[in-house]
């Protein structure tokens, strides 16, 4: 598995459990960014139809640009919007798992949030 896509993945997965949200999905070797992207769309969907503030909560604490959103919601149909959301989510965690990456490989040892 791609390093920056499995760190974006246990980013996600964090995020995720935060609001009590199965995380089902595990991680493979070869796991792809479109399976990642699917996995996501399904639990998107679910929190549009059952719980959108939550859906609000999880974006704005992963820091998914709120304009970015708004475009999603207003450019794309209601089948396509849980995909794009998706992705938005995934672009987000990925530029965060790059700077992580690099900064363990520049510093040794692993990421400490503080």
């Amino acid at each position: 598995m791609n390093e920056e896509l499995e760190e974006s993945l246990k980013l996600l997965q964090t995020e995720l459990q935060k609001e009590n949200i199965s995380t089902d999905i595990e991680l493979k070797e070869h796991i792809t960014h479109e399976q990642l992207r699917d996995w996501l769309s399904a639990k998107i969907a679910d929190l549009m139809q059952h719980d959108f503030h939550r859906l609000l909560a999880i974006l704005y604490r992963i820091d998914v640009h709120e304009n970015n959103v708004k475009r999603v919601f207003d450019e794309y149909t209601p089948h396509e919007i849980p995909s794009m959301i998706a992705e938005l989510m995934i672009q987000r965690q990925l530029q965060k798992a790059r700077t992580r990456i690099a900064y363990r490989k520049k510093h040794g040892g692993e990421w400490k949030a503080e």
